[in-house]
This record gives C-alpha cells, structure tokens and sequence, in this order.
C-alpha cells in the first residue's frame, strides 16, 4: 500500500448516529493514514450538499447493511446525486452473506465488518480508489463490476451474441 498515495485522498464519512462514535473511530483510522481531508455528514441530503463543494474520491458510510443498501441506490441512481460512481465503502455490524450479496449487488464497493483496523480500512480504500473496477451501467445493476476476478475465460462468449 502507498501510503503516499492514501494521504492525498479526500474522504467523507456518512454517520447518522448522533453520538458519533463510529465517526470518531474513522476520522482517528485515518489520520493514522495520513488521510487529512476529511468531512462528514449525519444523512443523505447533507452528504449530497457537503458533496457538491467537496470532491470526495471515496465515501466511508457507517451503516447497518439495510441502510447501506439504500444509501448505495441513491448515490448511484438519483438525479440529484452528485457522483453517481462515488467509491462507496461500508464500514457496518457484522453482516450475512445475504447482506453482502444485497450490497455488492446494490453498487456498494468495498465492505468493512467492526472492529476496525488501520490495516483492514487501508486495505478497502487501496482496493475502491487505488485499484478501482471498472463502473458498469447496465439493466438493473449500477456500480463497480461486481466481478473481482480477472484472466482468461476458456468457455462460450455468450454476451457477444
């Protein structure tokens, strides 16, 4: 990891919880990284004002994977939205395999399960910004290519039918 590279990101932390603990959790995370350019917003409308004067390279949100999920929707398919292909990592509870699929499925990025660590938050924000997927838009899905894997496909080219 480039820790260079990490220090020049401009983050913003979506956290409802009005104690902020979370927030606080995060922002420390980060300084620890030398992420400095930080802001923060409490809900989706002021995450999309604070996005519109700050241009983020990625959002850590700090939600329950039901809140997540919605989150990632308006990001990616509201109108108002200010960059619809915002990095999206949710930083949450411990989740199912079903959350994860809803998730990854609704456009989010990266996941990240608490307890947190330096390691493990530098590790998802190298992965969603540093190497990032390529953004699909097609059908029904919105968000990066949900396929991690890369090589050489052997089978039947069925797409390109």
């Amino acid at each position: 990891m480039s820790a260079a590279k990490l220090a020049d990101l401009r983050v913003i932390i979506l956290d409802p919880d009005p104690a902020k603990y979370h927030l606080e959790t995060l922002r420390a995370v980060l300084l620890v990284l030398d992420v400095t350019r930080v802001r923060d917003a409490s809900d989706v409308p002021r995450l999309f004002e604070r996005l519109k004067g700050f241009q983020a390279d990625v959002l850590l949100a700090s939600l329950a994977p039901a809140e997540a999920e919605r989150l990632a929707q308006l990001v990616r398919r509201d109108p108002a939205s200010p960059n619809p292909k915002l990095p999206i990592i949710v930083v949450s509870t411990p989740m199912t395999p079903a959350d994860v699929t809803r998730l990854r499925d609704a456009g989010v990025t990266e996941m990240l399960v608490h307890p947190i660590t330096v390691k493990s938050l530098g590790a998802r924000l190298e992965s969603a910004v540093l190497l990032p997927r390529s953004f699909v838009q097609a059908g029904e899905f919105v968000g990066p290519d949900r396929r991690r894997r890369t090589g050489d496909y052997q089978g039947e080219d069925r797409r390109r039918r």
